[in-house]
């Protein structure tokens, strides 16, 4: 009978854990918008919601995996500003405590677009990037 279980039952290998949070865009709107100035803990289950093909800088490809789901390293806040969606969200580096704001990464990401690919590739191998806003950018090279 145990032979003939496993053939009706086979076990797959390779199963993944999942979490059983929702995943969060920057899109989403929290639940309780902090005050101006204030950092509020999110859920680490944080996809960036961006159009197919969407070019990943080299600040990118630190944040964030090739599916745009946000590196175990780094960790996302909500920030409470004074603009029309009243938030901002900020990505920060557990183990270096650098930050990027995510209107300095949307800014870079429009300027990485208009680069040459040799220019592009240029900085993904020297390293370096620019010193962005006063999230206290993250300064290689």
């Amino acid at each position: 009978m145990g032979k003939f279980l496993h053939v009706l039952m086979r076990r797959q290998n390779g199963a993944k854990a999942r979490s059983r949070e929702k995943r969060i865009t920057q899109n989403d709107a929290p639940k309780n918008i902090p005050p101006a100035g204030v950092y509020q803990a999110v859920s680490q289950n944080f996809k960036m919601d961006l159009p197919p093909g969407t070019l990943q800088t080299d600040i990118d490809q630190m944040v964030f995996k090739s599916d745009w789901t946000l590196n175990p390293q780094w960790e996302v806040r909500l920030v409470g500003v004074k603009t029309k969606r009243g938030w901002e969200y900020v990505f920060r580096h557990r183990g270096t405590g650098k930050e990027y704001d995510e209107v300095d990464l949307l800014r870079y990401r429009h300027s990485w677009a208009d680069m040459s690919e040799k220019q592009r590739q240029e900085r993904l191998a020297k390293g370096t990037s620019p010193y962005l806003g006063g999230g206290g950018g993250i300064r290689r090279g």
